[in-house]
């Protein structure tokens, strides 16, 4: 992703977190209420990954949207950190170490490569639910190009992973 698509995400996502529905029961911050959304539009994508989640999705929204507010937040407060911080979390080749590092971890997790391919449009939907009028065109492609980044690499941890387990 370019500079801009990072930019769009970071500001798209702190809408996201700061956008209450209606509907959102109050325990459910809207962080959450995007991570229920993914995953409702998940498992509408392929009935069958709901089996790797359990029974409770919300601490998998949960989880998801660390790794979201991490992805698209660290950089940005980093640079109000230590320079060491600062230096780390903006370091390209780190992100992408913690990315195959996460990618790996899936495999404990018994996802197959290819499902990461189902989490981009699961994205797009919750962000359609999520920021309703609000979404547009430009920030679908630059979520859809940051995932297709994330996504990559997530993969070659997993397969990695697996090749080292054999």
């Amino acid at each position: 992703p370019t500079q801009s698509d990072i930019d769009i995400v970071r500001t798209s996502w702190e809408r996201v977190v700061n956008l209450t529905q209606p509907k959102d029961p109050a325990s459910v911050s809207p962080a959450q209420g995007f991570g229920l959304a993914f995953y409702d539009a998940l498992f509408d994508l392929d009935p069958q990954v709901r089996s790797l989640f359990g029974t409770n999705v919300l601490v998998q929204a949960k989880m998801l949207t660390y790794v979201i507010a991490y992805i698209a937040r660290a950089p940005l407060i980093a640079t109000t950190t230590t320079t060491t911080t600062t230096t780390k979390d903006l370091d390209p080749e780190w992100l992408v170490m913690k990315l195959r590092e996460l990618g790996a971890r899936h495999h404990y997790y018994k996802v197959e490569p290819e499902q990461f391919q189902l989490v981009g449009p699961a994205i797009d939907t919750a962000l359609r639910v999520r920021l309703q009028d609000e979404y547009t065109v430009e920030i679908g492609k630059a979520w859809t190009k940051t995932h297709a980044y994330v996504a990559h690499h997530m993969a070659l941890g997993l397969v990695s992973q697996r090749q080292w387990e054999k």
